[in-house]
Parts: C-alpha cells; structure tokens; sequence
C-alpha cells in the first residue's frame, strides 16, 4: 500500500502505524520517497500478533534524508510504500507541532 501527502515540513510530525492481524507476527517494510522523487530512506518495522507499532516522527528519526532534500527543495511533501508478507493495515497521522491538530493519511493500494 501507499501512504500519500505526508508531511517533512518543521512545524509537524508524521508518525506512520501498522496493524497486523494475523496470528503470526510480522515485518513491514517501509520505502519513503521524498519530493524529488529520487531521495529515499528504508525501514522495517516488526509487528507482533495481532498487535499494532508505530513510527513516532518518522521525518526526523528514520527518514532524515527525506526531510533535509525536501527542504533543500523547499517542498515538504512526501510518500511511504509498505510491504509484508503478511495482511496489514497501515495509516499515518500528520500532526502539528503547534495545537496538536491531526490530518490523516489513508492507505491506497499501489499499482502492480
């Protein structure tokens, strides 16, 4: 799946979050994809049974190149592709820095 239109800009966070409902755990693989369509930073993400993890501030803690070639552009818009050998959800929020206020990102499969 895709997660569209999150946001590296200074004044909010993203944090990214992954349900797994199987019986199994699992790993998530995470590709973010900045602006200019060529800086990227991977990640993977373990998520028990049936449990639930999350990225907390994605942009500044596991995706930093991300954020420093988007500002470096002046954009602040960026994408995650997620994988699992598994079923899973995922969905991010992008909240702000300032009163807390929170957009959500909800999944889009990805073109095969």
């Amino acid at each position: 799946v895709d997660l569209l239109w999150l946001s590296t800009d200074d004044v909010r966070r993203t944090n990214v979050t992954f349900v797994n409902p199987d019986t199994t755990g699992a790993t998530m693989s995470v590709h973010f994809t900045g602006a200019d369509g060529v800086t990227t930073a991977d990640v993977g993400v373990f998520v028990p049974a049936r449990g639930i993890a999350q990225l907390t501030d994605v942009f500044r803690n596991v995706a930093a190149a991300v954020k420093a070639a988007n500002h470096a552009a002046n954009a602040s818009a960026a994408r995650a592709h997620i994988t699992s050998s598994t079923r899973f959800y995922a969905l991010a929020f992008v909240i702000s820095n300032d009163n807390n206020t929170a957009g959500i990102s909800l999944p889009r499969l990805s073109p095969q």
